[in-house]
């Protein structure tokens, strides 16, 4: 997002599969320019940048009071949560701030604005996306979560933030623009679409698990040519085209790579240690019989003679749990469960989603809050 002298965004779509975006600066005019989003750019911009401990009390800040915040700005706190190894809380906030967008971008008069929630899915959502759908149990709970905060939420900031990145900015010069639907109609409106992505949420759900709704995706992003690999048509500059492995999931489409030097993330590259034992384990995980990987770096901690992943992100070996790069404080590692809801237990005691010990929880009778 960008400050209120420069916040109009035009997206033009192209004829194949995606998208360019291209950034326009034009001052607001007319009814644009009541609209005073200047701080809540500045507290994006301190959230999508580099680690600081501002960034770190803004985060804290923000989720104490959810409500003045515009969804750009959760979306931006789900990364820095994720980023953080707090997953469940990541895939919370960024669920409430896509369903809070989808909301203001339908009391919107200006129908192009919605066009901005695709951008910020394009940039936040593709690691919450995969550690929430790992578990279809637990990101239903999630989901039912985030509708009951919604259905008592209060948009206390001005909901017509994204009429600045609508087509009407360009030429809507009135200063008596409506450009947003009145308040009566709020409530009706954040009924339905919380309705109507419950509907859509739970039917593309089903279609996962009985894999229809990827019988048209066999190649995955993938492509090449003599010369090189492609994802996404972005090529993957490959040290060795003949050595190139495809990694497949349990849907039978390719989503990582390999080659006798690197594996590959997207279209970023790593150097692995043995070419032959290298396998990729999830979304996150990789292993050889040298080391273990996550993401782009080792885990130098981890073995990966006895490296597994559990899922939701989280491995273990022999030794330790691991979230991320983290090795967890768990007391007895061998009986480490995932629950869902963000509670985790092992034999002895039940852990909170900050795999904090819970005072007083029974690992054999403990329920999950809100289920």
């Amino acid at each position: 997002m960008i400050l209120k002298s420069v916040v109009l965004m035009l997206i033009i779509l192209s004829v194949n599969l995606y998208s360019q975006v291209n950034t326009i600066k034009v001052e607001p005019k007319g009814a644009y320019k009541e609209i005073d989003v200047e701080y809540q750019n500045k507290v994006y911009e301190i959230l999508i940048g580099k680690k600081s401990p501002e960034r770190d009390e803004l985060v804290e800040k923000v989720l104490s009071n959810p409500e003045n915040y515009y969804p750009p700005t959760l979306y931006a706190v789900s990364k820095v949560l994720f980023e953080k190894n707090r997953k469940y809380d990541a895939a919370f906030w960024y669920y409430t701030g896509q369903i809070r967008a989808r909301i203001d971008a339908t009391l919107c008069t200006d129908r192009s604005a919605g066009s901005a929630l695709g951008v910020l899915r394009e940039k936040f959502g593709l690691y919450i996306n995969q550690y929430s759908f790992s578990d279809f149990d637990n990101v239903r709970l999630i989901l039912k979560r985030v509708y009951k905060f919604l259905e008592n939420d209060e948009a206390n900031y001005d909901r017509r933030w994204i009429a600045l990145h609508g087509l009407g900015g360009f030429y809507n010069e009135d200063p008596g623009a409506k450009l947003i639907e009145p308040k009566e109609k709020w409530d009706d409106v954040k009924k339905k679409v919380i309705s109507q992505n419950q509907e859509g949420f739970e039917k593309a759900l089903k279609m996962m698990e009985d894999g229809s709704l990827f019988k048209n995706f066999k190649n995955g992003p993938y492509t090449n040519d003599e010369k090189d690999y492609y994802y996404n048509r972005i090529p993957m500059n490959v040290h060795d085209l003949n050595s190139v492995v495809l990694f497949k999931n349990e849907y039978d489409i390719p989503f990582g790579a390999k080659d006798k030097k690197y594996y590959f993330i997207e279209t970023n590259k790593f150097p692995h240690a043995d070419y032959e034992s290298f396998e990729k384990l999830d979304y996150w995980y990789y292993k050889d019989k040298v080391q273990v990987y996550y993401q782009g770096s080792t885990l130098p901690q981890a073995d990966p003679n006895s490296f597994m992943v559990i899922g939701r992100g989280f491995g273990k070996d022999k030794n330790s749990i691991f979230n991320g790069m983290d090795i967890l404080d768990i007391k007895d590692p061998a009986s480490f469960e995932l629950l869902i809801g963000g509670y985790y237990k092992d034999k002895s005691f039940v852990y909170d989603k900050n795999f904090k010990i819970v005072d007083g929880a029974n690992p054999n009778t403990f329920e999950i809050p809100g289920k």
